[in-house]
């Protein structure tokens, strides 16, 4: 029988989206070497952390169970649960470095775990902005996919290739990848869905789409934008499945990419600039600006019929039609060449709580 630690550390990352429950099921018991009860009851006290997403004092709690030379498979996913937990923090940096000691100590011994750590060291990259070694990175685990669950081996990798190869610019690359993952995903849903298949596919798709991992705040504003617009279609068709969880995690990320436009726009021209830089600071978020729209008004198309009449659906896109009216808003009043007033940035302020309030002309 398996330990209840390596039962436990199952439930936290299939909840997170890293493994299956029958995958971990594998682990032998005779690999568990460090599996006594000081280590077991500490382990469980960290994990209930990251349960109650206590997310710092979960990286702590895992980091003070890590040893020096990792051997077994609870070694490996304690790793991999700190890196779940500084992740889980933003800290994409040493999320990254929990992951890759995953894969360097797992190599030719674990290779479904360190195919898994190779999976979520390719979002920290992205997170970092190195988009080429997250390329890399996943070409590696494209090739090694066999150690992946199926939905992540046929759909999600592609999906992730093709937005990586886009926001390098790679066009022929990232069309490639995009019809490998839509094919994927055919082949996962099969002819018809049923009801048994919906939280599945709802998950596929979600990880599919997920961006959790692109910080706008290290990425220019068109390279964030692309990405938003390759992955939201995804994200969107897990919303119109309805189901409970992965559905409302996609809502929740549709909702904050169109919200994070204001990490652009409300952003002070740089100190010392002149008249021609701030010109042209001003024209750059413009053209974010204008650029969100046109992604937003793409998601609109995603809508299938009848959807809006489903109320999850519904308040995701009366969201983001107040969005839009403010981004439209941004445009109307501040234009190139002009100087905001003190009294013109409390209109804007305001005009973000309230959307449909009306601007004096």
């Amino acid at each position: 029988m398996k330990s209840n630690a390596i039962k436990l550390i199952c439930s936290v990352l299939a909840l997170s989206g890293f493994i299956s429950q029958a995958g971990c099921s594998s682990a032998p018991k005779a690999q568990i070497a460090r599996d006594n009860q000081e280590v077991q009851n500490k382990f469980e006290e960290a994990n209930q952390l990251l349960d109650n997403k206590r997310y710092e004092d979960a990286a702590k709690a895992y980091d003070r169970l890590r040893v020096d030379k990792p051997v077994n498979q609870l070694d490996y996913f304690i790793l991999l649960n700190a890196g779940v937990a500084y992740q889980s923090m933003g800290d994409c940096i040493t999320a990254g470095e929990r992951y890759r000691q995953v894969i360097r100590v797992t190599n030719n011994k674990a290779p479904e775990t360190q195919a898994l750590a190779r999976l979520r060291l390719s979002e920290m990259l992205t997170c970092q902005g190195q988009d080429k070694l997250a390329i890399v990175n996943l070409v590696e685990l494209y090739r090694n996919k066999r150690f992946l669950p199926t939905e992540s081996a046929d759909a999600e990798i592609p999906a992730r290739l093709a937005a990586a190869y886009a926001r390098e610019g790679n066009k022929k690359l990232a069309d490639r990848y995009f019809k490998e993952a839509e094919m994927g995903y055919r082949k996962i849903i099969g002819k018809n869905m049923s009801e048994k298949q919906k939280p599945l596919l709802a998950k596929t798709l979600y990880y599919m789409g997920n961006m959790s991992h692109i910080n706008p705040e290290k990425m220019t504003g068109n390279d964030y934008y692309t990405t938003v617009q390759s992955l939201q279609g995804y994200l969107y068709r897990a919303l119109e499945i309805g189901a409970e969880n992965w559905s409302e995690l996609a809502a929740v990320q549709l909702e904050d990419a169109y919200k994070n436009v204001w990490v652009y726009l409300d952003k002070p021209a740089p100190a010392g600039s002149d008249d021609i830089q701030q010109r042209e600071f001003e024209s750059e978020k413009r053209d974010v600006a204008n650029q969100a729209l046109v992604a937003l008004r793409q998601l609109y198309r995603e809508k299938t019929p009848g959807s809006a009449q489903k109320p999850a659906t519904n308040s995701v896109m009366t969201t983001l039609n107040k969005t839009e009216k403010q981004i439209q808003n941004f445009l109307a009043t501040n234009r190139v060449g002009t100087s905001l007033t003190e009294e013109a940035k409390k209109a804007g302020a305001l005009r973000q709580d309230l959307p449909k309030k009306e601007k004096k002309k």
